[in-house]
This record gives structure tokens, sequence and C-alpha cells, in this order.
């Protein structure tokens, strides 16, 4: 990808709306459900801070969407792949920046995602 990135997405292996959270905080409790982008993202309430500076910080619009909030055309180039994060250009459409193993890989850890994610962008 040599266009600039435009956009870069943060896909959450969850639906978002009121039943979609209930349901993952159910499955998370439960043992059924993980998202290791959310275990990166938030507290146990709200969007950690660090990450709110990361994505304040971000050269290109950094958007955290899950799965039932995705463009057709995302949706469609996530399908199966989620959690992930992808990077958007006009000219060249979507590219996989981090897939589930690398977001598994940081920990939860927002300085350990903005390294990956930089790492990744250098390398598109």
């Amino acid at each position: 990808m040599t266009a600039a990135i435009e956009t870069i997405w943060g896909v959450f292996q969850a639906n978002g709306g009121l039943f979609g959270e209930i349901s993952y905080i159910v499955g998370k409790i439960t043992g059924r459900s993980h998202c290791s982008l959310c275990d990166i993202t938030h507290g146990r309430t709200s969007e950690k801070a660090a990450m709110v500076a990361c994505r304040e910080a971000s050269e290109a619009p950094l958007l955290l969407v899950h799965l039932n909030e995705q463009s057709e055309a995302l949706a469609a180039f996530t399908s199966g792949l989620t959690p992930c994060v992808v990077a958007e250009s006009a000219s060249n459409g979507f590219a996989m920046l981090l897939d589930a193993d690398a977001l598994e890989e940081c920990a939860g850890e927002v300085d350990r995602f903005e390294a990956a994610l930089e790492e990744a962008k250098a390398a598109l």
C-alpha cells in the first residue's frame, strides 16, 4: 500500500448497542467471549485514558467499531478476522495492520498496541 492511510479501523469482536454490550459482558464473565481489542481499549467501564490519547495522537483517524457498526465493505474485508485493525486508503482499499494474534500479543497494554501499530504501518 503506497497511498497514505486515510482511516484506521479497529474492529471489535462484539456487536454494539445495549444487547450486544450485555451479551459480550455475560460472555466474558462466563468465558465464552473474548476480544483482545476490547482488552486494549477499555478498562472495566470506559475507554482507557491512554487509548483516548493514542487515538487523538494518530495521524489518520483511528476509529473503533463493533461488528454491527461496520460499513458493508469493511465487514466483507474483516469477515472471520476480528478483532483486528485495518488501514483504509481511497486508492488501495483495505489492508490488515494487526490481526487477532497481533492484538493478543499486546496483552491489553495500550503502549504495546501503539508500538505494534506503528511497526505495521511502517511495513505497508
